[in-house]
């Protein structure tokens, strides 16, 4: 098992090599947060305006329910197409070029159709997903704990299945089920290191934001009581830079799964050396 961790972070680290040969990439995820944003600040703030959300008798009415339906497909569709973008990318590179975030996008623009169909279905997903543990919550006794279990153990077989669907749409353009079935049969045949190092990059990334942002915000706060300016500043400079750090996670998770799914499929090394890339399809029993 330490063996297996101690290659993932080798893994980790060869990605973030990768990725700091194009570190204008990172913009392609930052851009996906904003978006995200904007879109939740809007569709809420247009709830809240016709009563949708909110109201002591009905917290979400019928109208609500749409804006957190057409909310989940924008937001996942906004992420996913930044994320397509940024495999395109990376992609590129291994192929011995050099990419920009206008080649980046010009490459989710050509998968658009992908692109909205993948957002439908894991939108769907994710809604379904989200009833379901609402449900789980609802229940009493011991029955609420088998259900949540239950509830966890469907979203980690989805997210399963679901690890190499963005590569898969960028390399072999397909989409939807096709693509869930690719991506669940590459991970079948060459399972190893690849789930453990996608749980170290979040991990790391875990630890960064709160030593670099939750820290900085706690003494933000606590400055402001004493100095509102200082300690709005201080809160901001730790908001920011608590973002940036979760976009290079992103982009580092992204850059992560694309190299892997390369190998996996083709067998070439790209900017990985090959020990590495070896070690992240050992079999189980070799972890």
């Amino acid at each position: 098992m330490f063996a297996a961790i101690g290659r993932s972070f080798r893994l980790i680290g060869e990605s973030y090599r990768v990725l700091r040969q194009d570190p204008e990439l990172i913009w392609l995820a930052l851009a996906s947060f904003v978006a995200v944003t904007f879109l939740a600040v809007v569709l809420g703030g247009f709830g809240l305006t016709i009563g949708a959300f909110g109201s002591n008798e009905e917290p979400v009415s019928g109208p609500g329910y749409a804006l957190i339906a057409i909310g989940y497909f924008l937001g996942y569709f906004a992420i996913i197409y930044f994320q397509v973008a940024l495999v395109a990318a990376v992609m590129h590179r291994m192929d011995g070029n050099d990419p920009d975030i206008r080649y980046a996008l010009s490459q989710a623009n050509r998968r658009l159709g992908a692109i909205v169909m993948w957002a439908a279905i894991a939108a769907t997903v994710g809604l379904l997903l989200r009833a379901l543990e609402s449900m789980a919550r609802g229940q009493e006794g011991p029955g609420r704990l088998v259900a949540s279990i239950v509830v966890s153990l469907l979203g980690i077989a989805w997210s399963l299945m679901v690890f190499f669907v963005i590569p898969v749409i960028v390399v072999e353009q397909t989409s939807g089920v096709e693509a869930i079935k690719r991506s669940s049969r590459t991970l079948k045949e060459k399972f190893g290191e690849a789930v453990i190092g996608n749980q170290g990059i979040g991990l790391i990334m875990f630890l960064a934001i709160f030593v670099f942002s939750g820290i900085p915000l706690f003494i933000g706060f606590t400055v402001w009581n004493a100095n509102a300016l200082v300690g709005s500043v201080i809160i901001l400079f730790a908001l920011g830079l608590g973002v940036l750090i979760a976009a290079g996670g992103s982009a580092l998770d992204s850059t992560y799964r694309a190299v892997l799914y390369r190998y996996a499929t083709v067998g070439e090394n790209g900017q990985f050396s090959r020990e590495v890339l070896d070690s992240a399809f050992r079999p189980s029993g070799d972890l």
